[in-house]
């Protein structure tokens, strides 16, 4: 038995190794064993991990061992699949990826090289230092700001050399132009300043920007101003600059015309007497002046005016809107318009009308401007109008259909909206997320936003059903929003109505009133709420009530009548309103009231 067990399993392992050897046929050399042999043929294309020679790089593709249809792994090799993209996004500031030196604007340029090779990338893979360099003055701008030397009779002008962020060298200069041509004095007047406005471009710094319009280029556009009551003896003298636009004449051909603007940082609580100038053409306004601001002060008061918009085929002098200034300039430390300038914007001779015919007040007093529907191209094709009429400080976007922007003044924040840009709807996103965040980062005691398009209002454009839409769109996107963060007015346009709402919550609710009064005035004690105010019409468009089936939201609402406005005065806590309008006979009160804040 043991050696009949001893025999088979001797039989085993000699087959076990015959077919080991069929299968695997000896060694690299082509040696045999047993009784059957095997030469390696290395021509298999196996991409599995352990044949792998070398990982792809930006130069070249994976590498894998050829292997032999038995498994065992050659010594040459084969490339598969794709080389890597290069990965630019290694930042060395070494001189082989150097690009561009540094200037005013960024920091020195380096192109960025490839993480895994140090490959230099191409012209658009590229960073700078943090480090910023000095202005580099090699820029020939012609512009009036850059003049050295005026031109005269017999040369041309000479300017300095700027650099590329705007700044003017006291170097290097160059010659352009052409030498002046005698202006004969009936050409003249194509150069005289007109529709002059003033705006506080940066309140806070005591910056204040000033906008004229000329039939011609101006040939060299000035502000002359001077510290005091007069402009005798040596003056500053700012350059402004100029832009083409287009307007029309009374049987819609279109002409052009030239914007010319200049922002100016003058003492704050001064005097100022000044002028708007073409020195070649040796024409400008009259001598006029303005009383500059003091940009933190507590005590102050403003004036709400909007709708001046006369209806030139009756009266196109702006004499309704000269009611209004007569008894506000001097009176009044700026006006907020809320929109509606003039009735048909694209005309340029409608501006004259407006605000040259304005010039003894309107020089005096800064106006900042909100827009209204009129100022934009779906009504009458107007365009860019409020830019073109107004200089003030906003944030990057578009201004066709007018523009937002937000100042302080004392102790008080304005935000001045656009309900323009987005249709019957309410604000369009880009308006709405800078809305949020003047709010959210507001520190001031008293907060006002102007808008034209009302939110609340019991005129046709609040209440009737087929011309309502925006104002609820409005209503529904900002009412929540203003009470959340302490809202305290907002000033309305457009229904040239006299109203008050009772305070509007988070809820979009009225709340009740505490009422204390001061001196014969009713003042409502920390309102639970914002208040939404319309004050008639600058202009002779009156209008009355069209509905008040909301009647239960409004404290009153009035009927307006023509040359109507309404004075703000601050001061500290204490905010009081005087609702009014002009007559022949003198001025008339709507309504008088105020707000207390306590703490």
């Amino acid at each position: 038995m043991k050696a009949n067990k001893a025999s088979r399993i001797l039989a085993l392992l000699l087959a076990a190794g015959s077919l080991f050897m069929t299968a695997c046929g000896g060694g690299n050399d082509g040696s045999s064993f047993g009784n059957s042999s095997h030469t390696h043929a290395f021509t298999e294309k196996n991409v599995a991990e352990e044949y792998l020679k070398s990982e792809p790089d930006c130069e070249n593709a994976a590498r894998y061992y050829y292997s032999c249809e038995c498994g065992e792994k050659g010594e040459e090799s084969f490339a598969e699949g794709k080389q890597l993209w290069h990965s630019y996004t290694e930042k060395v500031m070494a001189d082989e990826y150097f690009k561009a030196p540094a200037n005013c604007q960024r920091g020195a340029e380096y192109y960025l090289s490839c993480v895994r090779c140090g490959k230099k990338g191409l012209d658009y893979h590229v960073f700078y230092d943090d480090e910023l360099g000095d202005c580099v003055y090699n820029q020939e701008v012609a512009e009036p700001q850059y003049i050295k030397t005026e031109p005269t009779l017999e040369k041309n002008t000479e300017y300095y050399k700027s650099c590329v962020c705007g700044a003017k060298g006291n170097g290097e200069t160059f010659w352009a132009g052409e030498p002046l041509t005698p202006i004969p004095d009936a050409d003249k007047p194509q150069y005289k300043a007109t529709s002059l406005t003033v705006t506080m471009y940066d309140s806070k710094q005591s910056v204040y920007g000033f906008t004229y319009n000329t039939d011609e280029k101006p040939l060299r556009a000035v502000i002359q101003i001077k510290k005091g009551d007069t402009l005798s003896g040596s003056w500053e003298e700012y350059t402004l600059i100029s832009k083409q636009y287009k307007t029309y004449d009374e049987n819609d051909q279109q002409l052009a015309y030239w914007v010319s603007k200049v922002d100016i940082k003058l003492d704050a609580s001064s005097t100022y007497t000044y002028r708007a100038y073409d020195k070649y053409a040796e024409i400008g306004t009259e001598t006029t002046g303005i009383q500059t601001k003091d940009p933190n002060a507590t005590k102050f008061t403003f004036t709400h005016v909007s709708d001046s918009q006369v209806d030139t085929a009756s009266d196109g002098s702006g004499a309704y809107y000269k009611q209004v200034l007569s008894n506000i300039v001097g009176a009044t430390d700026f006006a907020v318009h809320t929109g509606d300038m003039t009735n048909n914007p694209k005309y340029e001779w409608q501006w004259d009308n407006m605000v040259d015919s304005n010039f003894s007040y309107l020089s005096k007093l800064p106006v900042m401007p909100v827009s209204g529907n009129h100022e934009q191209m779906a009504w009458y094709g107007g365009e860019n109008e409020m830019f073109e009429h107004f200089h003030n400080k906003f944030p990057e976007q578009t201004t066709t259909t007018g523009y937002y922007f937000s100042f302080e003044y004392g102790n008080a924040k304005f935000l001045l909206l656009n309900t323009n840009t987005n249709g019957s709807g309410g604000l369009d996103g880009a308006q709405y997320e800078w809305l949020v965040n003047e709010l959210k980062n507001n520190t001031c005691t008293w907060t006002f936003v102007a808008m034209h398009c009302p939110m609340y209002s019991a005129g046709q454009w609040g209440i009737r059903p087929d011309r309502k839409p925006q104002s609820m769109a409005l209503r529904n996107q900002l009412s929540k929003l203003f009470a959340q963060y302490g809202v305290d007015v907002v000033l309305q346009g457009h229904d040239h109505l006299i109203s008050r709402t009772l305070p509007i919550n988070e809820d979009c609710e009225t709340t009740t009133e505490t009422w204390e009064t001061v001196n014969g005035i009713e003042y409502s004690v920390n309102p639970d709420g914002v208040l939404y105010l319309m004050n008639g019409p600058a202009g002779n468009q009156t209008r009355s009530p069209y509905s008040m089936e909301e009647g239960a939201l409004y404290k009153y609402v009035l009927s307006s009548n023509v040359s109507s406005w309404a004075d703000f005065e601050i001061d500290g806590n204490t905010l009081t309103v005087t609702a009014k309008y002009a007559t022949e006979s003198g001025v008339q009160q709507y309504r008088k009231w105020g707000i207390k804040k306590t703490a």
